[in-house]
């Protein structure tokens, strides 16, 4: 039993390593632990119906 319990804990301190470092490198590519960017990027600006109609009168796409 007691071998048993030394072998769950060095596992248990293995997993807590890995998270550990699985962590410091999301940190590091600045996402979270869902996948997440942390902040979204912002949209485009999105064009007007009217400055999309004049686009199509100047060429400009």
């Amino acid at each position: 039993d007691k071998e048993d319990l030394g072998f769950l804990d060095d596992r248990m301190q293995l997993l807590d390593t890995v998270r550990r470092m699985i962590d410091i490198e999301l940190d590091r590519r600045g996402v979270n632990a869902e996948g997440m960017g942390r902040t979204p990027p912002d949209p485009p600006p999105r064009r007007s119906f009217w400055q999309r109609i004049m686009s199509i009168f100047t060429g400009s796409l």
